[in-house]
């Protein structure tokens, strides 16, 4: 029996996606208690990112300052750190208003890093922002280390910066 070139890709094909399914099954029923755990809490803090971006977005400011402890530091951009509920409010309510009239979109991106270890964890990834069109306005990096208390993660550090260059001072404007 001869078989085409085509014939044997689409067999390699199906045999490649075979062992890649069964390892995976293989792997996944491996895990131990201490892994299966260790991932579930990695979940939890990347939950807890989307529903920042979800509230930004959506103007939720109660909610999105209930995902910080109430002594928490916020270090936004081009503003000094802010420190406790009562200023990381005050910088929400001014900023998630500013993004709502631009017509603003904050979106995350690309594969989120981080770790937890015992009842902290920290979590970076990348981020955009773009305009109602589509454009993207700005793009760059979050950090942030959070804390579970009672089985909910909270924010005690969260800061991201932009990718986009710092203006140098005394350059030419055209």
């Amino acid at each position: 029996m001869k078989l085409s070139k085509r014939s044997v890709l689409k067999l390699l094909a199906v045999l490649l996606l075979s062992g890649v399914t069964a390892s995976a099954l293989a792997w996944g029923s491996s895990l131990t208690k201490a892994q299966k755990a260790h991932a579930k809490d990695m979940k939890a803090l990347h939950e807890v990112d989307s529903d920042w971006v979800k509230d930004y977005n959506k103007g939720k400011v109660d909610k999105l300052v209930a995902l910080y402890e109430a002594d928490a530091t916020l270090m936004p951009p081009g503003t000094a750190p802010l420190q406790g509920a009562k200023a990381i409010r005050a910088y929400f309510v001014a900023d998630v208003a500013a993004s709502k009239k631009a017509g603003v979109k904050f979106t995350l991106t690309g594969t989120p890093d981080g770790d937890v270890t015992g009842d902290w964890g920290w979590v970076s990834g990348t981020y955009s922002v773009t305009a109602k069109d589509g454009h993207i306005l700005d793009s760059g990096k979050y950090l942030s280390v959070s804390h579970r208390v009672k089985g909910k993660w909270h924010y005690v550090r969260d800061t991201w910066n932009s990718d986009g260059g710092i203006p140098q001072i005394g350059a030419a404007s055209n």
